[in-house]
């Protein structure tokens, strides 16, 4: 009897049929959860009882501008009603909508347009200043000192010039960082492209792994260029699978990260008892550039034994994403790559993707699912291509009749936890 799984694809959940003779090892679900009923309430509290500090109406005392972070159109986070909820903290503290200024840390990504910087504000757009960060404009930028690795941090001047700076974000898995969230609104967030490429190139280190933080060099650059920058708070929401809230973590930057990627790991950890032949993954929650989804390609990685396959279902509504498409259309070596991320020949987002991907295709085939992109671009960069997942699953049946399989319905979300050795 065939058996059939599901996975996320432009919004829908697409089904698909596994053939006679392939074997399902597992599926890499969310842990059931419920979504925070009430946003701006589950923020409030949050901001009363930080991890690690104070609350925010104590840190308050004696600021008068504040700036305040916020992920971009890249990330899924519904940062609106929490923005609404940290301005009415502030306000309590005597701190007015006019003295805050909401700052889009886009990094290197692409810019927003107005609708999407919108969406991700919220109602603050009418009562606060809103900026979106651009980390090639030199006098909006300053240098605000350099972390022990060398590298300078060159920050947001609307960052810097404030008496507190807060952020927003949401913790996911990070293919260098280790996880996504935490530090990384300060850089690369809001920070400066000299800043981002010098941190950047330390993930060319083998420390720089999925799902390690401590000892990661990336990793901890970021953390101490957080500090520099005087980020005072972070806030971190877990998502669902609808990119719901699920859980809001606030606290200092290295505490609070950890409990919120503590918080993540009971709802998206996925212990890999066994190595699959065949890994089904999903870009969802980042299937809107085929860049971002990568990240699933990377998780599936750890999942996947080398000689097998990982099937990517990716909608690409924005295309590729920055520099990655050209990139890899050259089929570099990795040590090439990384000395264009150094002397700025691509940027510090696709770059490092670009090295990571590649990595991966020496060793794994890899299948990418999408109408959003045409088949001759996608194969022009070394991934094969398929309309459907029924024509992925065709390609591969042959080399693989008797595939041990794993499904990651939401594949940039669920992190794969190393508990086994590879075969």
């Amino acid at each position: 009897m065939s058996t059939s799984v599901t996975a996320r694809y432009a919004g829908r959940d697409e089904s698909i049929i596994l053939p006679e003779g392939w074997r399902l090892i597992g599926v890499g679900n969310p842990a059931p959860t419920t979504p925070v009923a009430d946003v701006g309430a589950a923020v409030s509290r949050a901001l009363a009882r930080p991890v690690g500090m104070v609350s925010l109406r104590e840190v308050c005392a004696g600021a008068r501008r504040v700036a305040v972070a916020v992920d971009d159109q890249t990330r899924p986070t519904p940062t609106g009603p929490v923005v609404a909820a940290v301005l009415a903290e502030l306000r309590q503290a005597g701190i007015r909508d006019e003295d805050c200024t909401i700052v889009v840390a886009k990094g290197t990504h692409r810019w927003p347009g107005d609708q999407e910087v919108r969406a991700k504000v919220g109602p603050a757009v009418g009562a606060c200043k809103v900026l979106v960060h651009d980390p090639d404009d030199e006098q909006a930028l300053v240098l605000m000192g350099t972390t022990s690795r060398g590298t300078p941090v060159w920050v947001n001047r609307a960052v810097a010039e404030a008496d507190l700076f807060i952020a927003i974000g949401a913790v996911v898995t990070h293919y260098m960082a280790g996880y996504g969230g935490g530090p990384k609104i300060a850089l690369p967030g809001v920070a400066g492209r000299k800043t981002i490429v010098a941190n950047h190139v330390l993930a060319a280190g083998p420390t720089a792994t999925q799902g390690r933080t401590a000892g990661n060099e990336m990793y901890e650059d970021m953390l101490e260029a957080s500090q520099v920058a005087r980020l005072a708070m972070k806030i971190d929401l877990v998502l669902d699978m609808d990119n719901q809230p699920v859980e809001v973590v606030a606290g200092a930057v290295a505490a609070g990260h950890q409990a919120a990627i503590d918080a993540y790991n009971r709802v998206f950890g996925y212990p890999v008892a066994e190595q699959a032949d065949v890994t089904i993954t999903s870009g969802f929650p980042l299937e809107t550039e085929l860049l971002q989804s990568c990240k699933a390609v990377l998780s599936a990685d750890i999942a996947t034994r080398d000689g097998g396959a990982i099937v990517l279902l990716s909608a690409c509504t924005n295309g590729v994403g920055p520099g990655f498409g050209e990139a890899m259309a050259k089929h570099p070596a990795i040590p090439e790559v990384w000395e264009w991320v150094r002397t700025g020949q691509t940027t510090p987002t696709g770059g490092p993707i670009v090295a990571r991907t590649l990595g991966v295709l020496q060793r794994k085939r890899v299948i990418v699912v999408t109408s959003g992109l045409p088949e001759a671009e996608v194969r022009g960069m070394g991934f094969e291509h398929a309309p459907t997942a029924a024509d992925a699953i065709a390609l591969l049946r042959g080399a693989y009749p008797k595939a041990r399989v794993l499904v990651f319905p939401a594949g940039s979300a669920i992190n794969p936890l190393r508990a086994v050795v590879p075969a």
